[in-house]
C-alpha cells in the first residue's frame, strides 16, 4: 500500500510539473490557450481542464501540444527551471521578509522613543516629574522644599 502511495505521489508531481511547464511554454510563446487547443486538436475547455488538474494528462495530448509548442515531451518533463524560477522566488520573498523586518524595526523604535513623551510636550513641559520647560533649578520639587539662597523657604 506504502509503494502504490508512493507511485502515485510521485505521478502527482511529475503531472504538476508537466502542467506547470507547458503554462510557461504557451505564456513565453505568447499564444492563448485556446489557439494551443484548437491546433492540437483539442477541446479548449478540455485543454483548460487538463492544465488546471481537473482533467488527466493523456501522452497523446502531450505530444499534440509539443509539436504545436515545438517542444519535446522530455522539456516538459524537466524541473530543473521550476527549481530555479522557485528559488528566485523564494530569494525575493526573504529579501522583501529581510525589508519588513527592518522597517518594522523602525517603527518600534519610534514607538518606543514616541512613548517616552507625553501630550505635554507639545506644550513645553517635561515628562519628568517636578520639571518643567521653564524650571529653574531652585523652582524645581514642591514649594515647601524650594528654599531661597539664605536656606528659608520661600513656599513659591
Amino acid at each position: 500500500m506504502t509503494q502504490e502511495n508512493d507511485r502515485r505521489n510521485r505521478a502527482e508531481q511529475m503531472a504538476s510539473i508537466i502542467r506547470q511547464n507547458l503554462k510557461r511554454a504557451i505564456t513565453r510563446q505568447g499564444v492563448s490557450q485556446q489557439e494551443v487547443a484548437r491546433k492540437a486538436g483539442m477541446n479548449p475547455a478540455s485543454f483548460s481542464q487538463m492544465l488546471n488538474g481537473n482533467k488527466r494528462l493523456l501522452f497523446e495530448d502531450m505530444y499534440a501540444v509539443c509539436d504545436v509548442l515545438g517542444l519535446n515531451i522530455a522539456d516538459l518533463m524537466d524541473a530543473t527551471s521550476l527549481q530555479n524560477e522557485m528559488q528566485q522566488k523564494v530569494e525575493a520573498l526573504l529579501k522583501q521578509a529581510n525589508q519588513l523586518t527592518d522597517q518594522a524595526n523602525n517603527l518600534k523604535q519610534q514607538a518606543t522613543i514616541m512613548s517616552g513623551r507625553t501630550r505635554y510636550d507639545a506644550y513645553g513641559i517635561s515628562a519628568m516629574p517636578g520639571r518643567h520647560a521653564g524650571a529653574t533649578p531652585e523652582r524645581t520639587g514642591s514649594p515647601s522644599a524650594a528654599a531661597d539662597s539664605e536656606g528659608r523657604r520661600s513656599g513659591w
